[in-house]
């Protein structure tokens, strides 16, 4: 079932009998969790028929036992298992839901695990929700959606700045778009501007910037960002300015092999945002395919030194300033 038919549901108190929540991507899981906790009993009815357990800590028989219960003076009783995948089996889960308790709502979270071939069985007469990671291409989409639902605007720039700086933490996305959303007005535009005095970017030194610099391997500005960066690696992490790198050569690459101009061609292709063709186009032009190979060949073996794999002592800021010229160094 998908997460806005649960959701429906869950605000217009249509409950079944029991619920897996399933995936490598916890946001969704743990946003699915929340309503439960907030529509599923009225608020003077939780303290007897609310039970919140962990599967370390219990059984799969335990929980079952505590679900045939009925509850006590309320329409129905929650209990929800969080990181059920420590439960073991469940093959009394299976049992049960052929005569489920009515006035039950079971809720298993097995955040973190994939879906296999035993929980969709286990399930068959519940409801299953299979939590999907969320790639780098699909966070544009998912920054632009969460923007919508707080009916703002954002320009392309800022929305890859969001990308770019917090990666695929989607509970951090929403919390700082939660956060522009109270300084602006329905109908306000987030500029990348608005994005930079707010989640700690610098307007001229970040991973948009750098990454455009390489692209038109403008030496002098691409040494000057580098060398920002390297020097606040808190807020730029080499692991992700290597990662961004990787991307932007790799992708150049490919758009190489390609041989269309088309942008909404390559943007499909590549499936990214259009707003970020053009550096990839440049960076096709401004490099030979023998330098694209290298680059990403060399972004390889920093990655593996930035993660302290054959590097015992020099400090990332420093693994960054000698990248970049390397990265430049025309074959």
């Amino acid at each position: 079932m998908s997460e806005s038919v649960i959701k429906n549901d869950l605000k217009s108190k249509r409950f079944a009998p029991a619920y897996a929540l399933i995936g490598e991507e916890p946001f969704f899981i743990e946003e699915i969790e929340k309503l439960f906790l907030n529509k599923a009993l009225e608020e003077a009815d939780r303290d007897f028929n609310q039970h919140i357990l962990y599967g370390k800590d219990t059984s799969a028989e335990e929980v079952v036992k505590l679900a045939k219960q009925f509850p006590m003076m309320a329409d129905r009783q929650l209990i929800m298992v969080k990181e059920a995948q420590n439960l073991g089996k469940l093959d009394a889960f299976e049992k049960y839901l052929e005569n489920p308790q009515p006035q039950t709502v079971l809720v298993l979270s097995f955040k973190g695990k994939k879906k296999d071939k035993t929980t969709p069985k286990v399930f068959s007469k519940g409801v299953l929700f299979e939590s999907k990671r969320v790639y780098d291409n699909m966070l544009p989409a998912f920054i632009t959606k969460q923007v919508q639902k707080k009916h703002l605007k954002i320009e392309d720039q800022a929305v890859m700045m969001i990308s770019d700086y917090l990666g695929a933490d989607l509970a951090k996305i929403v919390n700082e778009i939660e956060k522009l959303a109270i300084q602006l007005e329905a109908g306000g535009l987030i500029t990348s501007d608005i994005v930079a005095d707010n989640i700690g970017f610098s307007r001229a030194y970040n991973f948009y910037s750098l990454n455009s610099a390489m692209a038109k391997r403008n030496k002098a500005e691409s040494i000057k960002v580098g060398f920002y960066m390297a020097q606040n690696t808190k807020t730029s992490p080499l692991v992700l300015v290597i990662g961004q790198l990787f991307n932007l050569y790799s992708k150049a690459l490919t758009v190489q092999f390609l041989g269309t101009s088309n942008p909404a061609a390559l943007a499909s292709t590549l499936k990214v945002n259009p707003f970020t063709v053009k550096d990839f186009q440049a960076t096709a032009l401004n490099y030979s395919r023998k330098e694209l190979a290298k680059n990403v060949h060399l972004l390889a073996k920093y990655d593996l030194k930035a993660k302290g794999l054959g590097n015992n002592s020099t400090e990332d800021g420093s693994l960054l300033i000698e990248l970049i010229p390397q990265l430049l160094r025309r074959d």
